[in-house]
């Protein structure tokens, strides 16, 4: 099961998961979800892309977490910057765009990670991303 936490403003952890249990912030997963943080908001998007069972823990800049109980690795999004070159250009070029620039940062083995992402990304993430309803 994969859960989002969030760091409250009294820097406590509260953890929720994606299936649809209650959490502080109201039921996780549904349209009515108050959770703002950038792991809740980003979660739909990974699980469509990645698949909601892929072994990775995302940290993003809010410091919210999407993580999985045994992580490959872990891909700590810095600065909303990393989301936009990765969805101006939805493939390695992105990532590495985004790695380069300092926005995107790697923890764990690299080429477990790559072997993960490879196994768990379509194809070809344009084609995907122009087939998503607008």
């Amino acid at each position: 099961m994969v859960s989002t936490r969030s760091t409250s403003s009294m820097g406590a952890t509260e953890p929720t998961d994606s299936g649809g249990s209650t959490g502080p912030a109201g039921p996780t997963g549904s349209p009515e979800a108050t959770d703002s943080t950038v792991a809740a908001t980003m979660g739909p998007a990974l699980d469509r892309l990645l698949g909601p069972r892929v072994p990775i823990r995302f940290t993003f800049w809010d410091g919210s977490v999407r993580d999985h109980p045994s992580p490959a690795c872990t891909i700590h999004f810095r600065r909303p910057e990393a989301v936009r070159r990765i969805a101006w250009s939805p493939d390695e070029l992105g990532l590495a765009r985004a790695y380069v620039a300092g926005d995107l940062e790697l923890e764990g083995d690299i080429f477990r990670a790559t072997a993960v992402l490879r196994e768990a990304a379509p194809g070809d993430a344009r084609e995907l991303a122009a087939a998503a309803p607008r």
